[in-house]
């Protein structure tokens, strides 16, 4: 497999994992639920997967913890 491939793919994971971190219960309860329905047409859903592509597509760090 393309190195780089795994990189990126690995990069949208991580900005997806903290930016789930970081959203109110509420929200994040929403996105779980719509990825697990595979409702990926919803506004917050829409959101979010923006969000993510901006965070992995920048070149700011992305620090995940597990807790």
């Amino acid at each position: 497999m393309d190195n780089t491939k795994t990189k990126d793919t690995q990069r949208y994971e991580l900005a997806a994992t903290f930016l789930l971190s970081k959203l109110p219960y509420w929200k994040r309860e929403a996105v779980k639920e719509d990825r697990a329905s595979g409702n990926f047409d919803s506004r917050v859903m829409e959101e979010f997967a923006k969000s993510v592509v901006e965070l992995a597509e920048s070149d700011k760090e992305i620090f995940v913890t597990t807790e």
